[in-house]
């Protein structure tokens, strides 16, 4: 089994929404590995109740003939207590949520949560033309570029995700729509990512 944790400054609603999608990209490359969810007590109900449908076909997945380690998903929010640190401590993979704000990063160096060694960064409803870019933000912090991995903003995903279509979403692009091609290739990138840390890829 590995545990793989996210955690983040994000608004706790996207922290969900990126594990979510993670989830169901990761599921549809490692097919042979059984993939399990689960929320931390605290991080509320609602949001869950928006990817019910993503959380069906995530249970059906790991229902099947699988081979491989089960690939463990907790859902964290931005809690830091005793509780959710021991998590971290025993994680495969930390997958830290943050925004394009220079405050949150402040926050993050202050609590010393930017020393966790299997650590990777997610920037969420990410905008290349932000001061707090990819480049600036590597460069500021001291993180591997290629540590940092990307949602960029997209009105389409919102909409859809919004609503607790993700796996509509995803449908669509697996049959090439063209508008949001480089949109799914950065996301495909951020699960590589993922999975390169887990020794999965």
């Amino acid at each position: 089994m590995m545990k793989i944790i996210f955690w983040g400054e994000t608004a706790p609603f996207e922290t969900t929404q990126n594990m979510y999608t993670m989830a169901a990209l990761i599921a549809r490359t490692c097919a042979g590995h059984p993939i399990h969810v689960y929320r931390f007590r605290g991080v509320r109900q609602e949001y869950y109740d928006l990817y019910r449908e993503q959380a069906k076909l995530l249970r059906a997945h790991s229902s099947g003939e699988t081979e491989g380690e089960a690939l463990e998903f907790y859902d964290c929010g931005a809690k830091q207590d005793e509780r959710v640190v021991r998590q971290m401590r025993q994680a495969d993979l930390i997958v830290i949520n943050m925004p394009q704000q220079r405050r949150a990063w402040e926050q993050l160096m202050e609590r010393h949560m930017m020393c966790f060694e299997n650590a990777v960064y997610l920037l969420g409803s990410y905008q290349s033309h932000g001061t707090m870019n990819r480049d600036f933000i590597a460069c500021m912090y001291r993180i591997e570029r290629q540590d940092i991995g990307l949602i960029p903003y997209n009105n389409e995903f919102v909409h859809y995700t919004q609503q607790g279509r993700l796996t509509d979403f995803l449908e669509r692009q697996q049959a090439r729509n063209e508008k949001n091609r480089l949109f799914m290739q950065e996301l495909l990138r951020t699960s590589t990512l993922l999975l390169r840390h887990l020794n999965l890829a």
